[in-house]
């Protein structure tokens, strides 16, 4: 009897002793064995790389889609004339992609057309610290300082961008309008490259200006013809056209004057007599005459 009892005992304490390594297993058994071979699975291919915020060229390329989204919003609002909206895009998506110089440059773009110019030379200041020699950047740069007034500063980027890019036409319009006042010469040579370059109505209406800052109306008139069949609606070539009909009225009035010396004597009383007398239309001398240079 008292072997039975130990014999018992022995029995349980033996199943008490293997139930942890009864349990262990069955734990070993219940895992999933999907884990082993997905490790196996995700080692010969390595995960992609996701590309670093502000990385890329291009806009929107490597620099995030709400940056893209901001790139796209900024080109809509240009699009639509509403240049505070497109700055205010500008300016997010610039400091979201800081690295991005495209965006930096995007950025002077808008705030130049919005009249913001100091904005605009701090962005073009930006991008060019991330893209040195940027021509984009040079020629943005350069057309802020002219829209400052700063053509000095201007002609001197100018230059390096026309070194690097002879056949810009855009510059070579720009710089040739900047020596339009100093330099008509110089002015009408990078005009005329432009316009070799690309003709536009603008391009000949400058061409028209320096003509006639070097007292060739005949040259002068041509190219404003060509200006005005380009655009005959344009703003800018109207003004010119209506400025130089009336220059032309002036001198020649003048000229009629000095032709009548005798009218010199006469009081007004008397020379609207004499005038209606004679019944000739010579209008009185205008003021503004004597302020017009090669007015003879």
């Amino acid at each position: 009897m008292r072997e039975t009892k130990h014999f018992i005992a022995t029995t349980l304490l033996l199943c008490l002793l293997a139930s942890p390594c009864l349990i262990a297993q069955t734990f070993e058994v219940n895992q999933p064995p999907a884990k082993k071979s997905q490790k196996g699975k995700q080692k010969p291919t390595a995960p992609a790389k996701s590309p670093k915020k502000g990385e890329g060229n291009g806009i929107g390329w490597g620099s995030g889609i709400e940056t893209a989204r901001e790139a796209r919003a900024v080109q809509q609002a240009l699009a639509k004339g509403d240049y505070k909206a497109a700055i205010v895009s500008a300016n997010r998506a610039a400091n979201a992609a800081p690295q991005n110089a495209d965006l930096w440059f995007l950025l002077g773009y808008a705030a130049r057309l919005g009249g913001d110019y100091n904005l605009s030379l701090q962005g073009y200041e930006k991008g060019l610290q991330r893209k040195p020699g940027s021509i984009q950047g040079l020629s943005g740069k350069a057309q802020t300082y002219a829209k400052m007034g700063r053509n000095n500063e201007a002609q001197d980027l100018l230059k390096q961008v026309l070194a690097a890019n002879p056949k810009s036409a855009t510059d070579l319009q720009l710089s040739g309008e900047l020596a339009l006042q100093s330099d008509p010469n110089t002015a009408l040579g990078l005009l005329k490259r432009a316009d070799a370059v690309q003709a536009s109505a603008r391009t000949d209406l400058l061409i028209a200006r320096a003509y006639q800052k070097m007292n060739q109306p005949d040259a002068s008139k041509q190219y404003l013809d060509r200006a005005q069949s380009r655009a005959p609606n344009d703003p800018n070539v109207l003004r010119t056209r209506g400025n130089t009909t009336k220059r032309s009225r002036l001198c020649r009035r003048r000229s009629t004057k000095n032709q009548t010396p005798w009218l010199n004597s006469l009081t007004p009383t008397v020379w609207q007599a004499r005038r209606r007398k004679l019944q000739i239309v010579i209008p009185r001398q205008p003021t503004g005459c004597r302020k017009i240079p090669n007015c003879k």
